[in-house]
């Protein structure tokens, strides 16, 4: 997944409604190739967390699919 990917929007939509943030101010797609996403310090670490948690369990779930 790369973050001019469907995917990633999709997932920072997710990301949004789990942590009940109601649009957050997103940082300039300038700065996202710099895992700088959202303009508040702790919101941006916890969706780098979420988006790493996500590609794991992504990479775990294909290598388990025979």
């Amino acid at each position: 997944m790369t973050i001019k990917d469907k995917e990633h929007y999709e997932l920072m939509d997710a990301f949004e409604k789990t942590f009940k943030a109601k649009q957050p101010p997103r940082e300039s797609k300038d700065l996202w190739h710099r895992s700088i996403f959202y303009c508040n310090g702790k919101l941006n670490n916890d969706f780098v967390m979420f988006r790493h948690g996500y590609m794991l369990g992504k990479s775990i779930g294909t290598e388990a699919t025979p």
